[in-house]
């Protein structure tokens, strides 16, 4: 779950989901000598984006729901959703596809995406239940206690080493410099 909170004073926001103008375009163009692995996203080709349900989902809640494109011969097959909850002291609504708050002084967004995709040679899982579970695991806990438990566990995986290099640091001088 992504949290995003804002603060200030009479903050309005509107959200909308919706699809982009073009389906993603995944591989190489005919003329390549770019190693198979090397492949590469384009916006700018065919076909049409596949089409993105928004509808309110609960008060103060926005669900997002789609389903891939059928590409080179493989059929669609894989459900995705997004769920947006906004938890504000202002007036929350979520109508006509759009998530709106109203003279909030403090607003948290609450942002989940789940696919069906539920493993190797396992069987599909239901993307909405996931965006749904996952909003209300994060709904249960504050905004202090849900940063507190993503630094804990971003130290875990990434202050895992440390370097310490001999003599004083140089001081003023630009990288560009001191490699020259």
């Amino acid at each position: 779950v992504i949290v995003v909170q804002l603060e200030g004073d009479g903050l309005d926001i509107d959200l909308r989901c919706r699809p982009a103008p073009r389906a993603p375009h995944y591989g190489l163009p005919d003329d390549s000598d770019l190693p198979v692995w090397n492949l590469r996203e384009s916006h700018q080709a065919d076909p049409a984006a596949p089409p993105l349900e928004t509808r309110a989902d609960g008060p103060g809640s926005l669900l997002a729901i789609g389903r891939n494109i059928d590409w080179d011969g493989v059929p669609a097959g894989l459900d995705y959703a997004l769920r947006i909850e906004a938890r504000s002291d202002g007036q929350v609504t979520a109508n006509d596809g759009c998530l709106s708050v109203r003279g909030a002084r403090a607003i948290t967004l609450l942002i989940a995406a789940a696919t069906s995709y539920g493993g190797f040679r396992k069987p599909p899982v239901d993307p909405q239940a996931e965006v749904r579970r996952r909003c209300n695991a994060a709904a249960r806990q504050s905004f202090q206690d849900l940063r507190k438990r993503h630094v804990v566990t971003h130290r875990q995986r990434f202050d895992r080493f440390a370097i310490t290099l001999d003599g004083p640091p140089p001081s003023g001088v630009t990288t560009d410099r001191r490699i020259a």
